[in-house]
Order: structure tokens, then C-alpha cells, then sequence
């Protein structure tokens, strides 16, 4: 390869896989394969612990606050949140559609008692004071032709 030349690996869209890290555990996005579960408690013993089958966008951000993981499940369009109480088996404990007009999740953002999820023409905001019924608080549309 010449210098100056760029391996096809780090071809302009391609992004890096996203992951979080929680008490001994690695989340890392696998697009349409999932969230796979390592478990990097021992450095030296590394070991795929589970698979998650949530389908998620290989350029989307996932957010884990305190014990509970946060994503968008590309196949229904809506907000998972699924409780790490037993790491390597996350469970479902709320699934919110995101509106019609809002779609590609990329990224999750939690503050306070708000999520934030930015999607491909705009951003949605949930009241997350009960995490089992979350509720629509607003979103902002972004009329642009290029996507967030």
C-alpha cells in the first residue's frame, strides 16, 4: 500500500463499534446480530457471555445508567430499557415506540428524570420518572438536508 493511501477498513463511513462497560461486563452493539455480552471480569479469561437479540443500528450509541441499559431496537423503531440485574440475561423492562416521524435512533442520552434519543431528522424526549411507563414529553424536528 502507498503512503497516503487508506485501508478499506477506514473507508469515510465507517464508525467504531460502540460499547458500555458495567460491573465486570462488556455491552458491545453488533448491528442486526444484536448486543453481545462479554464478560471481562478476569482480563486474561475473557468470555462471550450471551447475546442480546435486539437489533441494534451498527452507528448507534447505547447508554447504561445505573443498572439499567438503554437502547433503540431498529426493527420495531421504539426506546428498550432493560434491567442488568442479572448481567449476562438482560431483561426487558419497558419498550417505547418512538413517533412515526422519527426514525434511526442513534443516540441515547439519560438526564435527571429525561432521555433524550437523537434520530435521523430530529430529537425525542421521554419523562423517565417510572422507567416501566415512560412517556412522551416532546420532540424537535430538524428540517436540513443533512440528518443529525
Amino acid at each position: 500500500m502507498s503512503s497516503g493511501s487508506t485501508p478499506s477498513y477506514w473507508i469515510p463511513y465507517r464508525t467504531q463499534r460502540i460499547f458500555e462497560y458495567y460491573e465486570g461486563y462488556v455491552y458491545l452493539v453488533q448491528g442486526h446480530e444484536g448486543v453481545w455480552i462479554f464478560d471481562v471480569s478476569e482480563p486474561d479469561k475473557i468470555r462471550l457471555a450471551g447475546v442480546l437479540d435486539v437489533p441494534v443500528a451498527s452507528y448507534a450509541e447505547i447508554e447504561i445508567k445505573q443498572d439499567k441499559l438503554f437502547l433503540i431496537d431498529t426493527r420495531t423503531n421504539s426506546l428498550v430499557i432493560l434491567s442488568l440485574m442479572n448481567p449476562e440475561e438482560p431483561r426487558v423492562i419497558s419498550q417505547q415506540d418512538l413517533p412515526e416521524d422519527m426514525w434511526n435512533g442513534s443516540k441515547v442520552r439519560i438526564v435527571d428524570d429525561r432521555i433524550y434519543v437523537l434520530c435521523y431528522r430530529g430529537l425525542v424526549i421521554f419523562d423517565a420518572q417510572d422507567l416501566r411507563a415512560i412517556k412522551l414529553l416532546g420532540k424537535f424536528d430538524i428540517a436540513s438536508q443533512t440528518s443529525l
